[in-house]
């Protein structure tokens, strides 16, 4: 589930980056520029609060009367009805449409809202027919693709106009937890709980071009760049990563990560650079590829675990955190000839810590990843162990007859 999202929009004559960071019950989309080498990462407008279910975007610092009274309800723990209709619309993924024109949403409910980026109103929105876990535009923009908790995706066509009846592309027998596309736009991926990654073909998908076998736990997350068209990355689980030729399935090289907590978010920028964080972890691992195999180069400590990563177009990275006091911070891309991403200040942090009390309930509803282990299927082990049982009942019962 994807609470960070990162992409240059268009504003007038020129495009300039914009971060969207996934709350609760809003988005807080935060304009910004950095500049490529140095630690300069500074807003260059106000920040805005999107109202994802009930109105159109305001400022960070406005408050509606109906916004007053709901965060009075959720102080007072009053108002059963509006913190369960709240509930539903608990954010659970964002994506930017590829020309950065269009920005969907989809909570944990079964809403999806899409907003145009150049005066962030709703420009459509829907209910879908099962619970979305996480969507995705096509790589050309054409197509808005949803998929839910039961395994299948749809396609919904936005060309001249969403339709809300969407197209089902492909399923899987079992929970999809994220999927991508590859950048020429003929390949879908997708992952599941299963400990499978699926290469299908685009937009027939009934036609699978290969699977991806490698991991031996559930596969949480996918990455893809423009520096290794052909790979593909993935986590997982066991706390490993790999690196797939994904047209044949192929394992090109498997990161073992030292903690063998699950991946819980990864990040690829367009220089070829992986960003890795596991699961209840506070470390950011900076990863890259050499030759045909994946190192981790550095390890960054932040504060608070981390949820969720994004690489900005300058290269910079950015890291959601459970941190209350600091919940996004910003990873300086590293200067020529060194190696290090520091940690850097800016003039984001007001907006910032602005909009740490609307992220607070979105960083501590994340997915439990411990509920997607599975019990092995060993049926003679535990066949051994009832007959074990029963002779040692019977041996007892002979004993108390005696």
């Amino acid at each position: 589930m994807a609470a960070l999202v990162i992409c240059a929009v268009p504003a007038g004559d020129q495009c300039s980056e914009v971060a969207v960071i996934v709350g609760k019950h809003h988005a807080v989309v935060l304009p910004f520029a950095s500049t490529p080498g140095t630690d300069a990462v500074d807003r260059t407008a106000d920040a805005v609060r999107l109202a994802l279910f009930e109105g159109e975007a305001k400022p960070t610092g406005v408050q509606t009367t109906a916004s007053a009274s709901n965060d009075k309800a959720d102080e007072n723990g009053e108002e059963g009805a509006a913190d369960e209709s709240r509930s539903r619309h608990t954010v659970a993924s964002a994506t930017f449409s590829c020309n950065g024109q269009l920005l969907a949403v989809c909570g944990d409910g079964r809403h999806v809202t899409v907003f145009c980026t150049q005066s962030w109103t709703k420009v459509h929105q829907w209910a879908a027919k099962r619970r979305v876990c996480t969507l995705r535009f096509s790589s050309r923009g054409e197509d808005l693709l949803l998929a839910d908790k039961t395994g299948d995706v749809y396609r919904f066509q936005c060309r001249d106009g969403f339709t809300e009846t969407g197209e089902l592309i492909l399923g899987h027998i079992s929970v999809l937890l994220d999927f991508g596309m590859s950048l020429d736009n003929r390949h879908i991926f997708t992952c599941d709980r299963d400990d499978k990654l699926r290469v299908s073909r685009y937009p027939n998908a009934y036609n699978i071009e290969a699977f991806c076998l490698g991991h031996t736990q559930f596969v949480t997350c996918l990455a893809t760049t423009s520096k290794f068209p052909d790979s593909l990355f993935s986590g997982a689980g066991d706390g490993s990563v790999i690196m797939w030729q994904y047209r044949s399935g192929s394992l090109l090289s498997k990161l073992e990560l030292s903690e063998k907590q699950p991946v819980c978010a990864l990040a690829a920028s367009s220089a070829g650079t992986v960003a890795i964080a596991q699961e209840k972890s506070s470390k950011v691992h900076i990863a890259s590829v050499e030759g045909d195999c994946l190192r981790v180069q550095q390890s960054v400590a932040v504060r608070g675990a981390v949820v969720s990563v994004a690489f900005s177009r300058s290269g910079d990275l950015w890291v959601i955190t459970t941190d209350p006091q600091q919940p996004v911070q910003i990873l300086s891309v590293p200067l020529q000839g060194k190696a290090e991403y520091p940690v850097v200040q800016s003039l984001l942090q007001q907006s910032l810590a602005e909009s740490a009390p609307l992220l607070e309930g979105r960083l501590h509803s994340r997915l439990d990843m411990a509920m997607l282990d599975k019990d092995p299927m060993d049926g003679m082990h535990r066949y051994f162990e009832r007959k074990q049982e029963r002779l040692q009942g019977g041996s007892t019962a002979a004993v108390a007859a005696k």
